[in-house]
């Protein structure tokens, strides 16, 4: 019997499979999502308020996955020559491209920059869990529903054929080929990973349309609020004087994303010293390109779209045009 499948167990996957009701087919599902070194975040996580985000909180809430969520306001510094300020000109937002995205700014300045080039994020945090750590919360609520329901499928997909319909997956022991009603399938593997699949491992994309630009994060525990005024006013700042692109302030630790590689003991920002790192971890689109979907096959998700801008929101929207348009077919 030909079903439905979602390609993917990442945030996007994950998302459209429960509102869906399609099974998720990834040997790493949530690998997207873990934290590193002791439920450290990297960077900023946030679920932005706005219409599908309220959408997938209420429909928990009504479902009693969740028990309440509330809004909150964070606000986002701007940092040149050691003054913080709450907004930036014309100059630091070319400066930044610049910096952490390695493009000319003349012309490849994205919306997306500089978290929508906001000063302010609006906000949800869900049940008890705080600033950050509820986005990890809510993923890994919903992937544990799935799990639960038996609709996640821990394998890779090894090869996707459109014209047989049949997509073939490798277990640990074994590989298997499955029917599949391509008409409403969904995928959220990385487009590049995705069109090798469908091509049958060929050599004939072009990667240089699919680049990612690697970043590096450094911890720094204990942080000194003395030296550190930012902490009290921001949830992150963003940075043109090269240390770092951005910190990120949490209860007891602070993320910063360095222009270059940091290790443990290293020194940043004032003499505090570095507890741990993670460097080159390739994860910034450089050229978003905005995907919809290939040979009738969605494309959801920020790296299937290959789409900076695409967050939980924008998912949970696009989730919902496609349920609607294969219900009608």
């Amino acid at each position: 019997m030909k079903k439905d499948y979602v390609f993917g167990g990442g945030p996007a996957g994950i998302i459209f499979a429960y509102l869906s009701g399609y099974d998720i087919i990834d040997a790493n599902p949530m690998g997207q999502v873990k934290f590193f070194d002791n439920n450290k975040i990297l960077g900023p996580r946030l679920i932005e308020q706005n219409s599908g985000t309220m959408f997938l909180l209420e429909t928990l809430r009504k479902n009693k996955i969740i028990s309440k969520y509330s809004s909150i306001e964070s606000f986002i510094g701007y940092q040149r020559n050691g003054i913080i300020k709450n907004t930036f000109d014309d100059d630091f937002l070319k400066r930044y491209t610049e910096i952490a995205r390695e493009k000319d700014a003349s012309n490849n300045i994205e919306s997306s920059f500089l978290s929508g080039q906001k000063n302010s994020i609006r906000h949800l945090l869900v049940d008890d869990y705080r600033t950050g750590y509820s986005y990890v919360f809510l993923i890994e609520t919903i992937y544990n529903i799935l799990e639960k329901e038996g609709r996640v499928i821990k394998a890779n997909v090894i090869d996707l054929d459109i014209d047989k319909k049949t997509i073939s997956i490798a277990y640990v022991d074994k590989n298997i080929q499955l029917e599949l009603n391509f008409r409403n399938c969904v995928n959220t593997i990385r487009y590049d990973k995705f069109l090798e699949l469908v091509n049958h491992q060929q050599q004939s994309i072009d990667k240089t349309q699919y680049q990612l630009k690697t970043k590096n994060f450094a911890f720094v525990e204990n942080h000194d609020d003395s030296n550190d005024y930012g902490r009290i006013l921001y949830h992150y700042i963003y940075s043109v004087d090269g240390e770092y692109t951005r910190k990120t302030f949490y209860n007891d630790y602070v993320c910063y994303e360095t222009v270059e590689p940091k290790n443990k003991k290293d020194s940043i920002d004032i003499n505090c010293e570095i507890s741990c790192s993670l460097n080159n971890v390739p994860i910034q689109i450089k050229n978003s390109l905005n995907i919809e979907s290939y040979k009738g096959i969605q494309m959801l998700g920020r790296y299937a779209q290959w789409n900076h801008k695409i967050k939980i929101g924008e998912v949970v929207n696009k989730s919902l045009a496609i349920i609607r348009e294969n219900c009608c077919h």
